[in-house]
């Protein structure tokens, strides 16, 4: 009878998954949240790193405008210097000495005069150290000698007996001598080095938060890198060379040396054109450790959340069972009271179709001797057996 009575009226019976239920939704939406926080920041990481690399791509194809815009002024203001030095040689046709073409050299502000005969032989010079000297075939100055040209101006060569860098030109005289003016290169070098590509990738890795930077050239090889084994690699990821040949910008996650890293490649122009590719490189692991410090706190955070939680439910499940079981049932025989029992009775008699239903009642007379004869505790056991 106890159990169809409960079975019937679950309204007055406290269910546990009213409080689970509510309880896991917490959790759920607590865990959503901290994944969503940690898929964020590290995507927010990423970001900075894209974002990071195309400025440095910029500065990049910026510095490597003014590398090229440099190289084109020193070089035209040497022309214009050895033009000048030439154009006041070619006038001294009489009394050449190497005191003279020291003096010259100082006053023309260039480094060095050479002064050869018809014959290719040096016959003075202004440093006094290879009088006497005659180029080989193939040299330049040999080719000068043979080519019939009264003017020329070299590149930037290595001289073939100092060793250092010069840029030279050459005049000829009316009667076939020729004089030789060079401009020492290495003070220029010293300064264009430092818009080398090799120098960028230096200040680039210094400069921003990067672990790695390399360069890749139009033949998609590396050419440079601030990792040096990396240099003369030929890029074979197919996907890598699609961005590259489309001039788009690409990110990867990929293996560099063994070590999981995230890679950013940004086309770098110079005057509008493309001159190669730019490789930015962070190694991952900081990623994952940081994300995986932020998964510690946000688990730290829901289990503190779930325990406490999780005390508060049973306290208010167990008061609430308690309020419940003091309402609606009887003490001593844990059966539902003459309250519970008057509203299941109103509720069914509210219903349209009832047959079939009877209500046992047990009515024990005299039950106040056997209280007064044997105690209340034989009582209430009597009671317990009879329910």
């Amino acid at each position: 009878m106890e159990f169809i009575v409960k079975k019937r009226l679950k309204s007055k019976t406290i269910e546990l998954k009213y409080f689970i239920i509510p309880f896991l939704l917490i959790i759920l939406a607590y865990s959503y949240l901290v994944y969503g926080a940690m898929v964020s920041w590290i995507r927010n990481n990423y970001d900075l790193i894209r974002a990071d690399a195309i400025n440095v791509a910029r500065v990049y194809s910026q510095n490597l405008n003014k590398s090229t815009k440099a190289k084109e002024l020193l070089y035209d203001l040497i022309d214009e210097r050895l033009l000048m030095a030439c154009s006041a040689l070619s006038q001294r046709t009489e009394g050449h000495s190497n005191e003279l073409l020291r003096l010259l050299a100082s006053e023309l502000n260039v480094d060095v005069i050479h002064s050869y005969d018809r014959n290719g032989v040096m016959q003075y010079d202004s440093l006094n150290e290879y009088i006497g000297w005659k180029a080989p075939e193939g040299h330049p100055v040999y080719d000068f000698l043979h080519s019939g040209e009264k003017f020329r101006v070299e590149e930037v060569r290595k001289d073939s007996e100092s060793d250092r860098f010069y840029k030279y030109s050459y005049t000829r005289l009316t009667d076939g001598r020729f004089f030789q003016v060079g401009v020492s290169a290495e003070n220029i070098q010293s300064f264009l080095n430092e818009f080398e590509m090799k120098q960028l990738l230096s200040d680039i890795g210094k400069s921003y938060t990067v672990d790695f930077a390399h360069f890749i050239g139009t033949d998609n090889i590396i050419q440079e890198s601030t990792i040096e084994s990396l240099k003369g690699t030929v890029i074979e990821d197919k996907y890598l060379l699609q961005a590259i040949y489309l001039d788009q910008e690409y990110d990867v996650t990929s293996e560099v040396l063994g070590v999981k890293s995230y890679q950013v490649y940004v086309p770098v122009y110079v005057d509008t054109v493309k001159i190669g590719t730019l490789a930015i490189g962070q190694k991952t692991d900081s990623f994952f450790t940081s994300a995986l410090g932020i998964i510690g706190k946000g688990s730290g955070v829901l289990l503190s959340i779930i325990v406490v939680m999780g005390i508060l439910i049973v306290i208010t499940y167990n008061k609430s069972k308690n309020h419940l079981n003091l309402a609606y049932y009887d003490t001593l025989t844990k059966l539902p009271n003459d309250t519970y029992m008057k509203e299941y009775l109103a509720g069914k008699i509210s219903q349209k179709k009832i047959a079939n239903k009877a209500i046992f009642l047990i009515n024990m007379r005299n039950f106040r001797t056997i209280n007064i004869a044997l105690g209340f505790e034989v009582g209430d056991l009597i009671i317990k057996e009879i329910s």
